[in-house]
């Protein structure tokens, strides 16, 4: 598939999981498990996508892996493809973002990490260990393959 047609597929998939399962589902707290199902299944499908850490901005934090072991908040986590990133509402951008942040945490600073391969498994540990999901990447995972 090309990039144009990865793309559809990606907004497909957020679309129909979200008529499926309600939008309200695919975010808050599950919004990193979302993530991490999606990029499996679009994996299957043969489209590689990273996934983008939003997160309170902390001295120590440096790399990624430094979230898994400093006391800091993570605020949203999307999938990135295409130099563009998505999330339940479809694609997002940086400004949404930010008025995300600062509506419901008080941060119109935050910091984040791009590029990052959902399967890092300091990725998947921070996502489990430091969202507040309700339902985990196995089963954004199975809903998923359910959709055609």
């Amino acid at each position: 598939m090309g990039t144009l047609a990865n793309i559809f597929r990606i907004l497909y998939l957020i679309e129909q999981l979200a008529n499926k399962v309600g939008e309200d589902m695919l975010t808050s707290g599950n919004n990193g498990m979302f993530a991490l199902g999606l990029a499996k299944k679009l994996q299957d499908e043969g489209i590689l996508v990273k996934v983008k850490l939003t997160f309170k901005n902390h001295d120590d934090i440096h790399e990624v892996s430094d979230l898994a072991r400093v006391d800091t908040a993570i605020y949203h986590v999307a999938i990135e493809y295409d130099d563009k990133q998505y999330d339940a509402s479809g694609e997002t951008r940086l400004s949404k973002i930010l008025e995300l942040t600062d509506s419901q945490y008080g941060d119109f600073k935050p910091s984040s990490f791009s590029d990052v391969d959902p399967a890092d498994s300091d990725v998947q540990s921070i996502i489990r260990n430091k969202t507040k999901w309700t339902k985990d990447a196995a089963w954004f995972y199975s809903q998923l393959q359910q959709i055609r």
